[in-house]
């Protein structure tokens, strides 16, 4: 489940980037887009992670 929350959370800040700033990821190297996407994601399990340990229940 939360690899499944990583992964839409990745994929909507991807969308609204692209939406933004339109053909800029595109032109990036592919090698270039995959170092983007991994630091992505490291980024968005820890905001995840974070969010979950302050979660009151």
């Amino acid at each position: 489940m939360i690899g499944k929350i990583i992964g839409l959370f990745s994929k909507d800040i991807l969308e609204d980037f692209e939406k933004d700033f339109p053909k800029v990821f595109t032109t990036i190297e592919k090698e270039e887009q995959k170092r983007i996407n991994k630091k992505l994601n490291s980024l968005v399990i820890n905001v995840i992670k974070e969010e979950l340990m302050t979660l009151k229940m």
